[in-house]
């Protein structure tokens, strides 16, 4: 991890735009501050933006059209996605593997449609389609919710 040391310049306000920046920085974990000095420091991470809690999802997602048919040849229609007529809702990641993340974001997606009342007879039985499959597949968020 490399360390670069920064002197601030005297006469930095810290409502200016150097302070503002500097707070930043400390807020985001970049930087240290010891007596004056501050040292700046490489962790190598980077800032993610999106859904953090289906990113290993959205990763492995059948996104493409060209995905999906591929998918649904290979492993089949009705397995890997809960509506097979028009390949929506994949369950299944790129690999054919029916996966919890896919089945609860087919979940929440459907659940979000219902309630705002577009497609909601669609959009229930899709959602209760997730829920039965998530309930055989014995899926964490189902058995901690404590909805099978």
């Amino acid at each position: 991890m490399a360390r670069y040391l920064i002197r601030c310049p005297k006469g930095t306000r810290p409502n200016g735009p150097v302070g503002r920046l500097l707070r930043r920085l400390v807020r985001g974990g970049l930087v240290t501050v010891s007596e004056g000095e501050l040292v700046l420091t490489d962790t190598g991470r980077r800032e993610t933006r999106g859904c953090a809690g289906l990113s290993g999802w959205r990763a492995d997602a059948p996104r493409k059209p060209s995905d999906r048919q591929r998918v649904a040849e290979r492993y089949g229609k009705a397995r890997c996605f809960l509506r097979p007529e028009v390949l929506g809702y994949p369950v299944c990641d790129k690999r054919g593997k029916v996966r919890c993340d896919g089945l609860r974001a087919a979940f929440s997606r459907a659940k979000q449609l219902v309630s705002r009342g577009v497609a909601p007879t669609v959009s229930r039985e899709v959602a209760r389609k997730a829920l039965r499959r998530a309930c055989r597949e014995k899926c964490a968020w189902t058995v901690r919710a404590a909805r099978c």
